[in-house]
């Protein structure tokens, strides 16, 4: 699944992954630190503030969300899938995985660019010189020719 990450929502995400883990796969936004000043301890602003990351989490299937009908959320692990993906790396190993392949596409890129340059060039240069062998050719089978009748 693509989720384009940052380095400090990755961090974020891996947090929360790892306190749903402390507390064997249930927590509630109470649980969950707040991440900015002393007013997202204020839970609507500590859930506006998480809603973005629980969202990422449930698009790559490592936690179930459930809103509470007080307000608020219920996270609960997937048993052995958030485990799994937490001791593989978590969201850090994504954002790793999302860098390496922009670096592999960033210079498929510049060899693509670099293959089109030369076609480019050679092209050009088939077309300023696409006569003289033509040319060449048949003066040499004209010569030949006449070297042949001449010879008898």
């Amino acid at each position: 699944m693509n989720l384009s990450l940052n380095e400090a929502q990755a961090k974020i995400l891996d947090n929360i992954l790892q306190v749903l883990l402390e507390k064997n796969g249930v927590i509630f936004m109470d649980d969950l630190p707040p991440l900015s000043d002393a007013q997202s301890s204020q839970k609507n602003v500590k859930i506006r503030e998480y809603e973005p990351y629980l969202a990422l989490m449930v698009k790559h299937g490592v936690t179930e969300i459930r809103k509470l009908p007080m307000g608020g959320y219920r996270i609960l692990s997937i048993p052995a899938i958030s485990e799994d993906f937490y001791r593989q790396g978590g969201f850090q190993n994504i954002l790793r995985e999302q860098q390496r392949m922009a670096k592999e596409n960033d210079e498929d890129e510049k060899l693509r660019r670099r293959k089109l340059f030369w076609e480019y060039e050679i092209s050009r240069f088939q077309a300023k010189t696409k006569w003289w062998p033509l040319a060449i050719s048949l003066l040499s089978l004209i010569v030949s020719l006449i070297a042949l009748l001449y010879r008898k």
